[in-house]
């Protein structure tokens, strides 16, 4: 399976196995990591637009964070949460695949039996694996795996080298069969002629040719995942050229917030300003029609009520008398 996002850290993972056990494992962290927020940015993008806007609440959330706890927190929702409610019909294969129980052979159960012993094998504790598992917990536990050995551990070079055959077993049974991963992916780039260049990130990018001619279409310039229609996949951030591919990890400002490659190291960032507003339901305008027609004189309309003059704010005749003279208007 062929995905130019994930395969940039696979190759980095081949290089590391040349050089020993413990940088191996190393990179190996790095893939998972790059794994579980593609997986989750993907399911994300399926999210449509509702009042209580339910995905910029999950966007927002984390493009402020730096942990992998909060991301596997932001799939539940969006899988079987508040979110999920919103979902787009097309992504319910995704859905399915993460959250029904699976029994041993199925590859969901596999992946994170195979998650489990990695855990197991560097000494962490973790939640215990039932019978029957959902794919929602290689989340949980790959998080744990993370945060016990690249954020707060101190794991020994000489205890790597099962831990890692486990985990790169638990990484190539999801990415090789998790249905999100072999949809169209394509990066969007809109010319000055109003066209687009298509640049594919999985092999069969076909549904998006139609972009390639046409000059109607509106989409910004992006990552994009094809659920029946284009959808942006948020806070990922890259180039038509792919010269890298870089995802939000923390340290929001007023002005910006971190973006990373798994491949490369490098860093770059991202423009803090679409998420600005705090989540939550927006108040609705003081302009917006009402829900319903009503009675005006000798019409029905559903115009809203005209703003009062003592709701406005007040205003001098000194100060009318200014703006007036400075923009040449006789009163």
């Amino acid at each position: 399976m062929k995905h130019e996002i994930i395969d940039r850290v696979e190759q980095r993972v081949e290089h590391a196995k040349a050089d020993s056990d413990f940088t191996y494992f190393w990179s190996l962290l790095l893939l998972g990591e790059t794994v579980f927020k593609t997986a989750t940015l993907g399911v994300l993008a399926a999210i449509v637009d509702d009042p209580d806007r339910n995905r910029y609440r999950l966007e927002h959330g984390l493009v402020k964070t730096d942990g992998l706890g909060d991301w596997a927190k932001a799939i539940e929702d969006a899988l079987s949460g508040p979110a999920a409610q919103f979902l787009m019909v097309n992504a319910y294969p995704e859905r399915n695949e993460l959250t029904k129980a699976c029994n041993a052979g199925d590859w969901q159960y596999d992946s994170v039996f195979a998650m489990k012993q990695t855990l197991e094998a560097l000494r962490i504790e973790s939640e215990e694996l039932p019978t029957r598992s959902d794919m929602k917990r290689w989340f949980r536990l790959f998080a744990t795996l993370r945060n016990k050995t690249r954020a707060h551990g101190a794991t020994l070079p000489s205890r790597t080298s099962a831990p890692a055959i486990s985990l790169k077993r638990s990484i190539e049974l999801f990415v090789n069969n998790y249905c999100l991963f072999k949809r169209s992916w394509a990066y969007l780039h809109q010319n000055l002629s109003g066209k687009y260049r298509v640049s594919p990130i999985t092999p069969d990018a076909a549904p998006f040719d139609h972009l390639k001619k046409a000059t109607s279409a509106s989409y910004r310039n992006g990552v994009y995942i094809h659920f029946g229609n284009p959808r942006l996949v948020p806070l990922i951030e890259s180039d038509a050229d792919f010269e890298d591919f870089y995802f939000a990890n923390g340290g929001l400002t007023a002005k910006k917030y971190e973006c990373l490659s798994y491949a490369t190291d490098n860093k770059r960032a991202g423009d803090a300003t679409a998420y600005y507003t705090p989540p939550g339901t927006l108040p609705a305008s003081e302009t917006e029609g009402l829900t319903e027609f009503v009675q005006r004189g000798l019409c029905l309309s559903n115009a809203p009520d005209l703003i009062h003059a003592t709701s406005l704010v007040p205003r001098s005749k000194s100060n009318c008398t200014i703006c007036c003279s400075m923009t040449g208007v006789i009163l």
